[in-house]
């Protein structure tokens, strides 16, 4: 199981995922491993890069909408604390 904090209601949680990288003729896709969501890139770290940026856009997405722990629970994360400051 992965596993999630929450901050507060304003800020993204600190999620903990895998990155697995892959060749595609000349480049390379990041698939974010448990959440689904990709990057392309010319190098790997490209790839890394923007998978990164992926997940973080559909995070804050789910944030502002009001969905984030239910989306994250779906995708089999489990909150381990929850605190604000």
């Amino acid at each position: 199981m992965r596993s999630i904090k929450l901050k507060s209601r304003q800020s993204l949680p600190n999620v903990k995922y895998l990155i697995d990288v892959y060749k595609d003729g000349k480049y390379f896709v990041g698939v974010a491993k448990g959440l689904d969501y990709t990057g392309v890139g010319k190098t790997i770290d490209e790839a890394i890069k923007n998978t990164k940026k992926s997940v973080k856009l559909a995070l804050q997405w789910c944030l502002e909408n009001g969905t984030l722990e239910k989306a994250l629970k779906e995708c089999e994360f489990k909150v381990i604390s929850k605190y604000t400051y």
